[in-house]
């Protein structure tokens, strides 16, 4: 389920959650030039970690996906746009 599906709005804090590319905290957070940069490097490597803290409970998980190619986004972007 996506972060922002949840059916009860007691879930999830969205003021509370953070969520992070590697290193670099994509929200909350104001984006800037330096950062849109360090993303693009991010992005471009083979494997990206994505953290995201609900900050709700010590509770952990971790999920693995798959493909985020070109081709993949511009197949998938077509049932949204």
């Amino acid at each position: 389920m996506a972060i922002g599906k949840c059916e009860d709005d007691k879930e999830i804090n969205q003021e509370k959650v953070v969520i992070k590319f590697d290193y670099i905290q994509v929200y909350p957070d104001t984006s800037s030039e330096e950062k849109l940069k360090q993303l693009q490097k991010i992005m471009s490597k083979e494997k990206v970690n994505i953290h995201i803290s609900l900050n709700i409970g010590e509770a952990a998980a971790t999920v693995w996906g798959c493909d985020l190619s070109e081709g993949y986004i511009d197949i998938n972007g077509k049932y949204s746009t």
